[in-house]
């Protein structure tokens, strides 16, 4: 790290949760990149300390930030991490070294904890020393994990200095520094467009471990921004109302609710709204848990999906009454 800080006084750390991610969403690379973009505006000098369990990832962020000069010799350069000799004397100046840094360059697997590749020693001395070199940096994004946490515990000035990307609500919940003020206009729309356009590379792209295997397997999910609430989706509300146990929003002459909808009866009521989640064995669409959390189940409406059935678990199913000229 001292190498690091030699060639910066600004080194931005980014913690990448990625492999076998699954009790929350995945955050891809591409939605750091607005962040990463702003950080190196207000501070050229910028390094950018990349700490991933997904080799996929740090390759995509490495592939957008490299330095497109070349050195003394006219060749690119390899981007400079501990691992590969960050403490040595090399020649640590722009035209010979990536913006980009790292101490390990992750995973190709989509198991890292059971895997049996790397010692189980092995991994977790790696993890430690990510989360202790992130506990360094000047600023942290991070997406849910308990290394980019632990960052945080060791180095409590980041308890002020980090921005939390796993939030899908437009950065509303959490203020974003001021060099990054720019990416919370027009409702956060380029932060959540490279959202967007990350999680549609990880359905894509493959692990080169295994031709058949992505970046999202069997019961991962991407994150995704809420829906924009407008004056019209606030208006609609009005028309609300539980249906009863056992039957759905078309027997009761209504209709389900929209994402944007459940999130702005969230608002109105001044609930906690826990996201949309994909849960195909329950009722499509919103509902309210024991009176104080609201969830949108975003499946298909099917025959099994389209009854509610939520009541011993403690829910109630939202629905909307049609206009009388629909009806």
């Amino acid at each position: 790290f001292n190498a690091w800080r030699a060639r910066s006084a600004h080194i931005l750390g980014v913690h990448m949760r990625g492999t076998d991610k699954v009790m929350r969403k995945k955050v891809p690379p591409e939605a750091y990149f607005p962040f990463i973009d702003a950080y190196i505006r207000r501070y050229p000098d910028a390094l950018v300390f990349v700490a991933t369990d997904e080799a996929a990832y740090l390759e995509r962020t490495r592939r957008r930030y490299e330095y497109p000069r070349v050195g003394r010799s006219g060749k690119r350069a390899a981007a400079v991490g501990a691992a590969d000799g960050a403490g040595d004397s090399r020649d640590f100046s722009p035209e010979t070294a990536d913006r980009v840094v790292f101490f390990q360059p992750g995973y190709w697997a989509d198991d890292v904890i059971h895997g049996s590749d790397v010692s189980a020693d092995h991994k977790g001395m790696q993890v430690l020393i990510d989360a202790l070199l992130l506990s360094k940096c000047d600023f942290l994004l991070k997406s849910a994990s308990s290394v980019a946490e632990f960052a945080i515990w060791v180095n409590l000035d980041l308890h002020w200095k980090h921005v939390d990307l796993q939030a899908e609500d437009r950065f509303k919940s959490q203020p974003l520094p001021d060099w990054a003020s720019d990416i919370s206009r027009n409702d956060a729309e380029l932060y959540c467009r490279s959202l967007a356009l990350g999680c549609t590379v990880d359905e894509l792209q493959k692990r080169r471990a295994s031709a058949d295997q992505r970046l999202l397997g069997p019961g991962q999910q991407c994150a995704r921004c809420e829906p924009r609430v407008t004056n019209t989706t606030m208006r609609a509300l009005g028309r609300t109302h539980a249906v009863d146990e056992g039957k759905s929003c078309a027997e009761a002459a209504m209709r389900s609710l929209t994402h944007a909808e459940c999130l702005a009866f969230a608002r109105r009521k001044k609930m906690q709204f826990i996201g949309a989640h994909k849960e195909p064995s329950e009722f499509a669409g919103c509902v309210i848990w024991n009176g104080r959390d609201v969830e949108f189940n975003d499946v298909p409406l099917m025959a099994h999906t389209a009854q509610c059935k939520v009541a011993e678990h403690g829910g109630r199913c939202l629905c909307a009454r049609l206009p009388a000229t629909t009806r």
